[in-house]
């Protein structure tokens, strides 16, 4: 697979050749941040992967290893205002997540800790906000979905819970604006049950229910 870079304008047979990946059992592919400012390439294998990433606005795209590519190293980053946010089984079975300075990432010493690991929860994937991060997890038998407020530094992560004994949350899966403080998902108590909820950075049920569903509350992670 090639990446190319194109100037909008110019024959796209001049495009000249960003990256090109040899190794045919990676899956490959390019992705944006969610700020719009970095653009992505990324590698996965079965037990490792790697990321590179590139200044959106720089004509010459020129992409950096964010960090090189390591056997059972699996990880993931987005951007967020001066750092990355990392995804990471590095000595955490079922991930964490890190931030680490942008430009500091080669160094696995600059990663620092935001949602520690944990031996009964696993962290599936995560969205970035401007004021929190939301993750999705597995616990307890359940898929939930966790608050981590940005500010200020020691706020309390939490659930967001359902009146419901048995009850999956997820994602909707739409792109969700950077500075949207909305989180929008759904919660399944039967395959035709699903909540939306807003607001989900406060502490307070701001639940739309449709066809149904429990309620959603807000809990301790």
């Amino acid at each position: 697979m090639r990446v190319k870079k194109h100037t909008v304008g110019t024959d796209p047979s001049g495009d000249a050749v960003v990256f090109e990946q040899t190794d045919l059992s990676l899956y490959t592919g390019v992705a944006k941040s969610k700020s719009d400012q970095f653009l992505f390439i990324h590698m996965e294998g079965t037990l490792s992967s790697e990321w590179r990433y590139a200044d959106a606005n720089d004509p010459n795209l020129s992409f950096k290893v964010f960090f090189p590519r390591q056997h059972d190293h699996e990880y993931e980053i987005e951007h967020l205002q001066d750092r990355f946010i990392i995804r990471t089984n590095w000595q955490a079975r079922n991930f964490r997540l890190m931030s680490v300075p942008i430009g500091k990432e080669s160094s696995r010493g600059e990663w620092r800790d935001m949602v520690a690991h944990r031996d009964d929860t696993y962290i599936e994937d995560f969205e970035v906000f401007s004021r929190h991060i939301a993750l999705s997890v597995r616990t307890g038998g359940l898929r939930k979905i966790g608050i981590k407020p940005l500010t200020p530094p020691d706020a309390t992560e939490f659930y967001i819970a359902s009146d419901e004994p048995a009850y999956t949350t997820l994602f909707q899966p739409i792109r969700i604006g950077f500075r949207d403080p909305s989180i929008h998902l759904f919660l399944a108590r039967h395959a035709d049950d699903r909540v939306r909820l807003q607001h989900a950075d406060r502490r307070e049920d701001r639940s739309e229910t449709r066809s149904g569903a429990g309620r959603l509350r807000l809990g301790k992670l």
